[in-house]
């Protein structure tokens, strides 16, 4: 997989590094923001095939498996929601029909986004407590996530979190709410990592750590610099992690269980197949024992030639069915 994903990467690339050269210049004689969107190129190529991947393969986890790929649905929507907004508003030759457009492409972004958190918080909250959050926990982690999307859903209305001018995206009063949202999970995953770390697995430890350290610092760098793209990008690399650290571990466990199971199977067939052997063997020892023993009493009593020409067949073959048995 690593390897069909570097094969997609740099056409990617290169198509987008091209695509800011045309173009380019006339954004520049626009006013058009030249955002950076290679970074969400290759999160895309990669989330699809991480997604086809995780499609195929099966998973001994059924939960692990559908918050995962749950995940990879969300981060790849975002991916390309994220790519249609900027792309429609830097087009040079956009209308404010384009620019609606590329409105709602930007508040499916901030829908999906904000899902993301909440999928990841409780995918790392099911590997640290190793329970499925349900009922009133799980409606309660979703609070700050149901808060933050109503936001989006209004923000057409009345931007709070994010509008369109001049053909820049510009950010809303509210916007540091996604911020505080996002550190609120972030602060309560270190939490219960913190009390709960002497039990945990090392692959557990080393996503906890990876997730504490990549989603606040991509944030960060998205804040100070609004032109690049980068937390789909992130997020894809803590998917990533996530894939090699936990999910693989768990299609290594299902192998190595229908190995056991295998072999468990065949361990069982041949006990019976020997018990059964054993049965029949008695079963037959018994009646032959006895055909042997007046066949040897006709040898001895016999003076007929043909009757004991009979008898010693009868003998010969009453030896050989004794050697198979035994």
């Amino acid at each position: 997989m690593p390897f069909c994903m570097a094969t997609l990467i740099h056409p990617f690339s290169a198509f987008a590094l091209c695509a800011r050269i045309k173009y380019g210049t006339i954004r520049e004689r626009s006013g058009k923001m030249d955002y950076i969107i290679e970074f969400d190129l290759m999160a895309t190529a990669i989330l699809a095939i991480m997604l086809v991947a995780g499609i195929l393969q099966p998973f001994h986890n059924k939960v692990l498996r559908r918050q995962y790929l749950m995940l990879m649905i969300l981060v790849f929507g975002s991916s390309v929601f994220d790519m249609a907004s900027v792309v429609l508003v830097m087009n040079p030759y956009g209308t404010p029909f384009t620019e609606q457009i590329a409105f709602v492409c930007n508040t499916l972004y901030y829908l999906c986004h904000f899902l993301v958190v909440y999928v990841v918080t409780l995918y790392l909250l099911y590997n640290i407590n190793g329970i499925v959050v349900t009922g009133y926990m799980k409606a309660f982690v979703f609070v700050p996530t149901g808060v933050c999307e109503v936001l989006t859903l209004i923000n057409p209305w009345n931007h709070w979190l994010f509008y369109i001018e001049d053909g820049f995206f510009e950010h809303g009063p509210l916007i540091y709410g996604m911020y505080i949202t996002v550190g609120i999970y972030v602060f309560c995953i270190l939490i219960m990592g913190i009390f709960g770390w002497k039990r945990l697995s090392k692959a557990v430890r080393v996503v906890l750590v990876t997730f504490e350290i990549n989603m606040p610092l991509v944030l960060a760098i998205q804040y100070v610099f609004p032109r690049l793209l980068l937390e789909c990008a992130g997020m894809t690399v803590e998917l990533l992690i996530l894939y090699f650290a936990i999910q693989s571990g768990d299609m290594i466990e299902e192998a190595i269980e229908k190995e056991t199971a295998i072999t468990e199977i065949e361990r069982k067939s041949n006990k019976e197949k020997s018990e059964l052997v054993k049965g029949i063997s008695h079963e037959i020892r018994t009646p032959l024992n006895a055909v042997m023993g007046m066949n040897e009493m006709i040898l001895r009593e016999a003076k007929d030639e043909r009757i004991l020409e009979f008898s010693r067949c009868v003998e010969n073959s009453g030896k050989l069915l004794q050697a198979l048995v035994d």
